[in-house]
């Protein structure tokens, strides 16, 4: 998702896009962390998100169990969130 160049200056954010969350699973890493639907995930771990692919690539085996931090946009406001990965069940 593109972000307004007006939002990346004023929030302090070098990414031109992110990620938009769609929903999160009730008792989910997300929304154990506070992620909601609408918010934009920019940054995991200290790197740039800026599509589903960067996501991806950063949610690797070795960071699960391991506490981190995502940063999202939320309306006008940029949240650091605490955020732990774990495996996901086998369907």
């Amino acid at each position: 998702m593109p972000l307004l160049r007006l939002a990346q200056r004023a929030l302090g954010i070098d990414a031109k896009s992110g990620v938009l969350v769609t929903g999160v699973e009730p008792d989910s890493p997300a929304a154990r962390a506070g992620l909601a639907s609408g918010d934009t995930i920019v940054e995991y771990e200290g790197s740039a998100v800026t599509g589903i692919d960067d996501l991806h690539r950063l949610l690797t085996a070795d960071r699960i169990g391991v506490a981190t931090s995502v940063v999202v946009l939320r309306g006008a406001e940029r949240l650091q969130l605490p955020i732990t990965s774990v495996e996901s069940p086998p369907s």
